[in-house]
């Protein structure tokens, strides 16, 4: 019954909106609220969706809320007009609190907010409370994705899908939003100066032969390819390319153990990325990357890096790249997945599907593209 009501109270996007949504969109100077407190793979699938809005209100002023870690994601996002980094307790695991704690960062948040006088409120996660903090902002017009069931906050909803490509879905209420169609193509624009560090770092190393880049870490272990698979994939494919483990500061135990493996492997290379961009911008001189659901994986196919993507109980058709031509989804062949997603996923301390791919798969698909080279992507409409 709670359900069938939010429902009701929730306009959705099906729905022709409001005049006062129209009249606000062709405000030649808007200001417009986009939240995304989400992990950094969603804050770079969600940047078609700015791409498009920034297309159609091009007088607008774009201001993108992330958290503090995802702030270099549009950091340089030519897009957005101001990003702000703040610190919420939830959809992440790097924040702790409970309801309490949730409630004193909403009112703090959304109070602060208010004098910025925002137009209208854009939610491209599906949090109902980033719709209550816009309320609390004192925004008039909010528009999200009504996850969870509905959401009692927004002005206008699109209802969730789960198992719809994350970029895609995102672009789509955009779309509705503005009756414009826009290209499920996401971006991450690199610095100069990280250019630089990676022209450095592969001069070294690769000047001449193709790259391939690996990325076997991801904040969430079960979604992890096993190690030691890496490690014999890095070897095979050394003799058709320069192969790189890229990782961060945190990852230390883990880089040790890739040098000592590949320590008598002169084509066998281990470089520390100690920020986002260095590692996009190493990214953008490879030939391929192979990684596995997990931020690397999506900042690769931003800097227009062909990918091959490993998935295990995640659905690669929700989470992973949107173009399966120009990348590569290796995926399990069980009955029991995908198990890991949605707002009641089951924990799943079994990595069957995982386990059941082997190097021989992944390493026939990473040299399939490398054959290919590397050229633009043609993603499919959204």
């Amino acid at each position: 019954m709670l359900h069938l009501q939010r429902e009701h109270l929730t306009r959705l996007l099906d729905a022709p909106f409001p005049r006062a949504l129209r009249r606000i969109l062709l405000l030649s100077r808007s200001r417009i609220l986009i939240t995304q407190f989400d992990k950094l793979g969603d804050v770079l699938c969600s940047t078609a969706a700015l791409r498009l809005l920034r297309e159609t209100l091009p007088g607008a002023r774009l201001v993108v809320a992330v958290q503090p870690y995802a702030y270099d994601v549009v950091a340089a996002n030519p897009d957005v007009d101001e990003v702000l980094a703040v610190s919420v307790p939830w959809s992440s695991s790097r924040f702790a609190g409970g309801l309490r704690e949730r409630a004193r960062t909403v009112w703090r948040v959304g109070r602060s907010l208010r004098s910025r006088r925002f137009h209208l409120g854009l939610d491209l996660q599906g949090n109902p409370l980033n719709a209550l903090l816009m309320r609390l902002a004192g925004i008039p017009l909010r528009v999200g994705m009504a996850g969870l069931g509905g959401n009692l906050f927004l002005t206008a909803g699109q209802p969730m899908d789960w198992f719809a490509n994350r970029v895609a879905f995102r672009l789509r209420l955009v779309e509705r939003l503005t009756g414009n169609t826009g290209r499920p193509v996401t971006r991450f624009d690199l610095k100069h100066e990280d250019r630089q560090w990676a022209q450095a770092r592969i001069a070294q190393r690769a000047a001449s032969d193709p790259l391939a880049i690996l990325c076997p870490t991801a904040e969430n272990a079960l979604r992890m390819w096993d190690e030691r698979r890496f490690v014999e994939l890095g070897a095979r494919l050394s003799d058709r390319a320069v192969v790189a483990f890229c990782h961060a500061p945190g990852d230390a135990e883990t880089a040790s153990r890739f040098e000592r493996a590949w320590r008598d492997n002169p084509r066998c290379h281990v470089v520390e990325t100690e920020t986002l961009g260095r590692l996009g911008a190493m990214m953008s001189h490879a030939s391929v990357v192979v990684s596995g659901d997990s931020a690397p994986m999506h900042l690769a196919v931003a800097v227009g890096t062909p990918v091959v993507a490993i998935f295990g109980p995640s659905p690669p058709s929700a989470a992973g790249p949107i173009d399966w031509d120009y990348n590569r989804v290796v995926e399990p062949a069980v009955i029991c997945g995908p198990c890991l997603w949605g707002p009641h996923a089951p924990r799943c301390d079994v990595r069957r599907c995982l386990d059941s791919i082997s190097v021989d798969r992944v390493a026939r698909a990473t040299c399939e593209l490398l054959d290919q080279g590397k050229a633009p992507p043609s993603p499919r409409p959204a």
